[in-house]
């Protein structure tokens, strides 16, 4: 048997550790469900003083399930390193990492819990892919951009090019094909630019944006 001494240097270190340890624990009569003890960051989390805690079953408290449909003792579930929801004092449920083990203390059986609230993860989580949301859509946008720019070149270039044809030319069928071209080339770059002022009034939800170029 331990002696006096021994006992109460483990209990030092028990309390050292049960005050200190860096994720929250609650001890719950499996039977009962009743809260028998809980540690003091698992009472930060909650957001109440540990007196107001213990002795009330945990159910809708710190946990969410019903208080017959307990994931550990109605349902079977075995919960280890589990992604879970944790209640706080002031209806919150924020995300927590959670393991159960069923142990016997003073001839009980009860629940120890312990758990990590990995709120600040979830919201990273959320924060990185909402960037690269928005890199997907600048890029998507840079690659509209270079794609219309290309559209617009390639017909201005044209009417430039008939212009100066039909400036130049004395021969009437030359001077015929060059205002054709550019009277082709202008619909469509008229067609272009309306699919832009189209694609620009989407983006601004703005109905007010200009019609098609007037001729």
């Amino acid at each position: 048997m331990l002696k006096f001494k021994e006992k109460k240097r483990a209990l030092d270190y028990f309390e050292l550790f049960w005050s200190n340890i860096e994720c929250g624990i609650t001890i719950i009569d499996a039977e009962t469900r009743e809260i028998i003890d809980i540690n003091p960051l698992a009472a930060q989390m909650f957001g109440a003083d540990k007196s107001q805690i213990i002795g009330k079953t945990c159910h809708k408290l710190l946990c969410p399930a019903d208080r017959h449909a307990c994931p550990i003792m109605d349902d079977n579930q075995v919960v280890d390193r589990s992604e879970r929801k944790f209640i706080r004092a002031n209806g919150e449920i924020i995300p927590i990492i959670k393991s159960v083990k069923k142990i016997t203390l003073d001839g009980r059986l009860v629940l120890l819990e312990s758990f990590t609230d990995i709120s600040p993860l979830k919201l990273a989580d959320d924060m990185m892919r909402t960037l690269e949301i928005y890199k997907k859509v600048n890029n998507e946008k840079a690659d509209l951009l270079s794609n219309m720019s290309d559209k617009l070149r390639a017909p201005i270039d044209s009417i430039i090019d008939m212009t100066s044809v039909g400036k130049s030319s004395d021969d009437k069928e030359q001077k015929d094909i060059a205002f054709k071209t550019i009277e082709e080339e202008a619909a469509n770059l008229r067609k272009l630019i309306q699919e832009i002022l189209e694609h620009a009034k989407s983006e601004a939800g703005n109905t007010d944006l200009p019609q098609e170029p007037s001729r």
